[in-house]
């Protein structure tokens, strides 16, 4: 994939594929995957 991610994001992506696999299918078949985690990685967690 070569997706440029952080320990958070990648945590976030993983639970992703885990509980919403037809989720993580669109994001990569659609190309969106590191937009998502682009997203995941700028959400700060307080």
């Amino acid at each position: 994939m070569g997706l440029k991610v952080t320990p958070n994001s990648q945590c976030a992506l993983n639970a992703l594929a885990i509980d919403e696999p037809l989720e993580y299918a669109r994001l990569y078949l659609d190309g969106e995957m590191q937009a998502w985690v682009d997203e995941e990685d700028s959400l700060e967690v307080w």
